[in-house]
């Protein structure tokens, strides 16, 4: 989820509590608590990192008792100050910070990046589509929300104020993404039919309903087609009826797939991360690693249909693509993981043995 989001529930999640100390430091250590697993972004900016790290084990569900205890630790003493109904224990401390560590955990597994909660013992990601990684709908009311305690007076409003606002702002992250999921499941299973009638298609195994940009609204249809293949297309709410747009993808062919993972450990870490892998093929450019061709693999999470949106916040290109260099044996020669299709004229290749 974004970083807004995540910093304005943590923000209002000590408001919710009766004799919350009235303490300026109250709100920041919401922040903090909220902001707290992605405490990640210090492993690195190496492909190897953000694979492996982020949403990784500052997100699993047994770290968050403990650094519930780190943050109650360092702000237990200083909130206490400000206690004047002497009622607030280190429990209590330490439960806000339980909580809005949890609150993140809950919205970052109702996206589809994948959070891996379940550490250290499954590298499972839990990714429910419920919400695009920027929620509007999600995030718009809960902001003004905290705007309207913030010029009360903040964490020095009178209880009866406050606690309701920062409640209702807490209901509404939990509720939320429930509803949009719902509405997402609901439609995926019309769409279905729906495809499989109009194109005579027998041999629709799976469908899903991904969030786009001002989802519940947008989203993106995607369903396995045979075994090799998967179709994809636009939908919007606004127009339930008109699903024309299909277009065939080719999976990632899964010999050749499997033989680079067990090559390359990039390859298998990169493998564990997407959800619809499928492939295309390119000449090499001249400044490029000498081979064949190149194997491009993206995930059909991140292709985009609604680019005038993403503009507006310069995320229109692909994301998070894989593509190795292969021989005429396809064997790989060099390989590179991206975060952005427009990082490709400076992405730096790796080689065998670090060549």
């Amino acid at each position: 989820m974004d970083t807004l989001t995540h910093l304005v529930a943590g923000a209002m999640t000590p408001l919710a509590f009766r004799n919350a100390p009235k303490s300026r430091l109250l709100i920041p250590f919401g922040i903090l608590c909220g902001e707290f697993p992605d405490i990640d972004v210090l492993a690195g900016a190496s492909a190897e990192a953000f694979l492996s790290f982020h949403r990784g084990i500052t997100h699993a569900l047994v770290v968050q008792p403990f650094s519930a205890l780190l943050l109650a630790l360092l702000f237990h003493r200083l909130l206490r100050r400000k206690d004047t109904a002497g009622s607030w224990t280190f429990g209590k401390t330490w439960l806000v910070a339980f909580l809005a560590l949890l609150i993140h955990l809950y919205l970052d597994c109702m996206t589809t990046f994948g959070t891996q909660i379940f550490l250290p013992f499954s590298d499972y990601r839990v990714a429910v589509p419920g919400m695009f990684i920027v929620d509007l709908l999600l995030t718009l009311p809960i902001l003004g929300l905290f705007i309207t305690v913030l010029l009360r007076g903040g964490a020095k409003t009178l209880p009866y104020r406050r606690q309701p606002l920062a409640r209702a702002t807490l209901v509404w992250v939990l509720v939320y993404p429930l509803l949009s999921f719902s509405v997402g499941q609901a439609a995926a299973s019309v769409l279905g039919k729906q495809y499989a009638a109009e194109k005579n298609e027998a041999d629709i195994r799976r469908v899903y309903l991904t969030p786009e940009p001002f989802a519940p609204v947008n989203w993106k249809f995607v369903a396995e087609k045979g075994g090799d293949l998967y179709v994809m297309a636009p939908y919007s709410l606004l127009h339930p009826g008109d699903v024309s747009v299909f277009q065939d993808f080719k999976r990632v062919d899964p010999a050749l797939w499997a033989d680079l993972q067990g090559k390359i450990p990039l390859a298998a870490m990169y493998a564990d991360f997407v959800s619809f892998p499928v492939e295309e093929y390119r000449a090499p450019s001249a400044n490029e690693p000498d081979c064949e061709r190149i194997l491009v693999v993206h995930d059909l999470r991140y292709e985009q249909f609604w680019k005038k949106t993403l503009e507006f916040v310069g995320r229109s290109d692909r994301m998070f693509i894989f593509e190795v260099c292969l021989d005429a044996a396809d064997s790989p020669v060099a390989w590179r993981f991206m975060r952005r299709e427009n990082d490709r004229a400076h992405a730096d290749w790796s080689y065998p043995g670090g060549a």
